[in-house]
């Protein structure tokens, strides 16, 4: 199908409380989503001037754009000028197995060893963003894991630049650490896999051994969970020990209408992340 693509001004990053989230939506009005029949929060995948998929998650228009020209779809500045376009341009609905992942990690004041609330340096929203105290990695997802990868280290370099020109606590040294427990607090990894919404559907109704996710998240723990969580040790294992919650204990994981979530991974992982 070929759609016509707009900049929406309400997406560009001074404009939006989402920040650079912006720049992995595409934002289509109700009525052409009805035409198209697309859903919101499925992905859409566009291609870039050399040639890579660039999926984007669909989501509403602004009002002020919708009203503007509602046969258009929007994405922001960004991503306009890294797609292949010229009036118009091909897309096409994800048809493959998307991979995300939203790891944890800590910021810590090395004379106490205790933890400072992210959200004292990072937005709750953004590509790197606080989540109730803990700094979060929020990459694009990608259909392979060095596309992720790539971007994880991108952001990561990116924090921790923003943490070294801080202009609060600048008198206290701090630590960015990669660890499944500190100062009674756990840290995740969980990692995303976009799979068909007939699918996961189809799973939570289906609570006998033919359900296809919980074979799934099985699977997950003997090659994703084990390996995940012997780097931790000894001196890590607490977010994995407490009895009071199935927090990153074998088999956790969360499902909706477009992702399978798989939380046994622990933020400790994030330090296995760039070994090459």
């Amino acid at each position: 199908m070929k759609l016509k693509i707009r900049v929406s001004k309400s997406m560009s990053h001074p404009n939006s409380p989402l920040g650079t989230v912006e720049d992995r939506l595409i934002r289509i009005p109700a009525s052409l989503r009805e035409s198209l029949g697309f859903k919101t929060g499925h992905f859409l995948c566009l291609k870039s001037e050399d040639d890579r998929s660039i999926p984007l998650q669909i989501t509403v228009a602004y009002h002020s754009d919708a009203v503007d020209n509602d046969s258009c779809v929007y994405v922001s500045r960004d991503t306009f000028e890294k797609i292949d376009i010229t009036k118009f341009s091909t897309i096409k609905p994800v048809d493959d197995i998307l991979i995300g992942c939203d790891p944890e990690f800590f910021l810590i004041d090395k004379a106490t060893g205790t933890n400072i609330s992210a959200s004292h340096f990072f937005s709750h929203y953004g590509d790197v963003g606080s989540d109730c105290g803990l700094a979060e990695l929020r990459p694009r997802p990608g259909f392979s894991e060095h596309e992720v990868t790539a971007n994880l280290r991108e952001l990561l370099i990116r924090a921790y630049k923003h943490i070294s020109n801080r202009m609060l606590y600048r008198n206290r040294e701090m630590s960015l650490i990669a660890a499944s427990y500190n100062d009674n607090h756990t840290a995740g990894f969980h990692i995303h896999f976009g799979l068909s919404d007939k699918l996961l559907a189809e799973s939570k109704f289906n609570k006998g051994d033919d359900n296809f996710l919980k074979k799934m998240v099985s699977v997950l723990d003997y090659y994703v969970g084990i390996p995940a969580i012997i780097p931790e040790g000894s001196e890590d294992y607490r977010r994995r020990s407490i009895r009071s919650s199935q927090y990153g204990k074998a088999g956790d994981h969360r499902s909706d209408n477009i992702t399978l979530e798989y939380r046994v991974p622990g933020g400790h992982l994030l330090r296995l992340s760039f070994i090459s």
